[in-house]
């Protein structure tokens, strides 16, 4: 598994991300969704998360919510970026694969 690319700024995030599979079991999409913390442990309310695909163009966009949670659906699964930014906390760029349901703790 390859480091997660740090943008300059200091990264201040924890980020719990949680990759689900769809309900069915050979489903075409799946969900991810997951909570932005920063270095105290609190919800990061208004940070963007942004799912770009490997060649950098953003195919989706949310803006977490007061408890730091954000969910994108209907995503195919393969190969993606996942772009965290916030004004007062910073940014953070990892690459994940959503084929498996697992939990990232960063």
């Amino acid at each position: 598994m390859r480091t997660p690319v740090f943008y300059p700024s200091a990264l201040t995030f924890k980020i719990i991300l949680l990759v689900m599979l769809g309900t069915v079991a050979y489903a075409d999409s799946v969900t991810i969704s997951g909570i932005v913390k920063n270095p105290a442990d609190k919800p990061v309310k208004k940070a963007v998360v942004t799912l770009r695909n490997l060649k950098d163009e953003i195919l989706m966009e949310e803006t977490t919510n007061r408890k730091g949670k954000f969910t994108l659906k209907d995503v195919e699964p393969r190969f993606y970026y996942l772009v965290i930014e916030h004004e007062a906390d910073g940014s953070k760029r990892i690459k994940i694969n959503p084929r498996k349901k697992r939990n990232i703790d960063l």
